[in-house]
């Protein structure tokens, strides 16, 4: 009996956490981080494409490293000043907003910041 009372009450939570998870519309949220945050590794000016590593710990199945997509309406900083893509160099800290999908901006700071080991 005490399993089936746990049991029924383990659904119950899962059911309204199901419910709090979902918008007006009947579909569920996803939570979206607001940007990224990480160290250059490599940039494909032709493709596009800014390899940022995260940093923290190596943890499976989550890479260390993340494919940035930009297009010519990214916006991109160095310092606070307009830059171009090309501009972004290895082991220079990033902030890139949004977290996922195609970055709208990505700001850049040249002043060395130590990478984790």
């Amino acid at each position: 009996m005490k399993r089936l009372v746990t049991v029924v009450a383990a659904m119950a939570i899962i059911a309204l956490a199901s419910t709090a998870l979902a918008n007006s519309e009947g579909t569920a949220l996803t939570p979206q981080l607001t940007s990224l945050t990480g160290w250059v590794v490599s940039v494909n000016t032709t493709g596009g494409i800014v390899v940022v590593f995260k940093g923290g710990p190596i943890i499976v199945g989550k890479p260390a490293n993340v494919a940035v997509h930009t297009n010519k309406n990214t916006k991109i900083t160095i310092d606070g000043k307009p830059a171009k893509l090309g501009d972004l160099k290895a082991q220079m800290y990033v902030v890139v907003k949004p977290a996922t999908g195609t970055a709208t901006s990505i700001q850049g700071q040249s002043a060395p910041r130590p990478m984790p080991l």
